[in-house]
């Protein structure tokens, strides 16, 4: 499928989460041109463009070492986080889970506690302001540096769990030690009540997620793609239910692509995400290192079209990260993201305060503010452009599986019948009226006295994804 400039438009509008990303990995040759200008390092003409253009794995973790090393003190990283906002809200981010590389900042003895601090200030204050996404922290550690190291992070990560950070990770190099040897550290942070993730399969065989399954429980595989070159493991994700996280440019420019299938110069549109998906196996898109791999997520799902997914997988496929644990409106469905419980109980709550929407035989409750135009999407139904197609199949998707009481049913549901009775729903200041312009001042109090915080996140997600939604 040919994506064409109205669908990436389109596709930038959508909520979106970024599950695999790593902040460093967001610095820009500007941010990177200025720290060293701060720091009176004198860099030669051309050198941020040679280096911000890595081929293969080697070349990027030297860029990763080099570019990382003008991040010196927490204002640094207060003006990364900064940057990063500023980017993850212009790509329809909604949620993220941001990887800190904590063993790269203890091996340069910094100040982890104070590090953190500062950009986690940063995040908060633009969710604060609906100017950022909601946003939630892994500590990783690197593997090269050997388990002492490791467990220093994980230390670090429990003692700051109740700062938003909820998982404990390893990145580096997968080649170097054997996951063995990290045994006791995912313990440990297991123990500690954090979620468990690892990058596994990326330049390494199968065996390499074999292994963070069985010996350090990983919940969440980074990358993966080597899954592709075994059936049995293929079988143990679906049926387990492990996502991979996979990131389609990073895997393309690190020559991870070419590794996995055993061929030189391969094209994005070979990645076998398709095949991935299409066994059952949970995937989620993300970016990875994106400044430094010249990636946006827009870009990734795009990429994912061209691959050959249709339009109903490309649908299912942004619904992924939000199975479960959204700060939106989702609550049933596969484990992906890693959420507070206490955040997930408030947001299933909200859900008590709905309006029933008959459709037919069907009922979909909807979140008031949530508009379901039925002409338009009864239009869209019989467009045959691809971004009409897309549009449509994702309305349905996210009626299937967000809204509708009987999932049996709604896989049956004529993709015509239930638009034709689908009701506007209006608001305005926390003033919500029936499709015949009433007030209904009782569910107005009931959704504004729930959750001011979700209540306002839910009015700002209509007005910037909904299309055709007024005050």
């Amino acid at each position: 499928m040919t994506v064409d400039s109205e669908t990436a438009k389109f596709l930038r509008k959508l909520p979106k989460a970024e599950l695999h990303l790593h902040l460093e990995g967001m610095l820009t040759p500007e941010r990177v041109g200025a720290l060293a200008q701060k720091y009176s390092v004198v860099l030669a003409a051309g050198e941020l463009e040679k280096r911000y253009n890595p081929r293969g794995f080697s070349q990027f973790l030297e860029l990763y070492k080099w570019a990382t090393s003008f991040l010196r003190e927490p204002e640094d990283y207060a003006l990364l986080a900064q940057d990063a906002v500023s980017s993850l809200h212009e790509e329809g981010v909604v949620y993220a889970e941001v990887t800190l590389s904590i063993g790269v900042m203890l091996l340069r003895k910094q100040n982890v506690a104070a590090n953190f601090a500062a950009l986690r200030e940063v995040f908060r204050r633009n969710t604060a302001a609906d100017s950022g996404p909601e946003v939630q922290f892994i500590f990783d550690a690197v593997r090269q540096f050997g388990p002492a190291p490791a467990m220093e992070v994980a230390r670090l990560a429990a003692e700051h769990k109740n700062d938003g950070v909820v998982a404990f990770g390893l990145g580096g190099d997968e080649l170097s030690l054997p996951f063995s040897d990290f045994r006791g550290v995912y313990e440990f942070a297991g123990n500690n009540g954090l979620h468990l993730v690892a990058h596994a399969g990326e330049t390494g065989g199968p065996e390499q997620i074999q292994d963070a399954i069985d010996l350090l429980r990983a919940e969440r595989i980074g990358h993966g793609i080597a899954a592709i070159r075994s059936a049995a493991l293929m079988n143990t994700l679906a049926e387990r239910r492990i996502p991979l996280e996979i990131c389609p440019t990073s895997n393309l420019r690190t020559n991870a692509l070419d590794i996995q299938l055993n061929s030189a110069h391969c094209k994005l549109e070979q990645h076998p995400l398709p095949k991935l998906f299409r066994h059952g196996i949970p995937v989620t898109i993300s970016t990875d290192d994106p400044t430094m791999f010249h990636a946006t997520l827009v870009e990734e799902y795009s990429a994912a079209l061209r691959m050959g997914l249709t339009v109903e997988e490309a649908a299912d496929l942004f619904e992924s990260p939000f199975k479960a644990e959204t700060h939106t409106i989702s609550f049933e469905g596969l484990e992906v993201d890693f959420l507070e419980e206490g955040l997930r109980l408030t947001l299933r709550d909200a859900l008590t305060h709905v309006r029933e929407v008959q459709t037919g035989d069907f009922v979909f409750y909807v979140i008031t503010p949530e508009i379901l135009y039925a002409e338009k999407c009864a239009l869209l139904a019989n467009k045959e452009r691809p971004q009409d197609r897309l549009h449509h199949a994702l309305l349905v998707q996210f009626l299937k599986y967000e809204f509708c009481t009987d999932l049996e049913k709604a896989d049956a549901l004529d993709a015509d019948d239930w638009v034709l009775r689908a009701r506007e729903v209006k608001t305005a200041d926390s003033q919500f009226f029936t499709s015949d312009g009433r007030f209904n001042s009782r569910l107005a109090r009931a959704v504004a006295a729930l959750n001011p915080t979700t209540h306002k996140r839910i009015i700002h997600w209509a007005k910037h994804h909904l299309p055709g939604y007024t005050e």
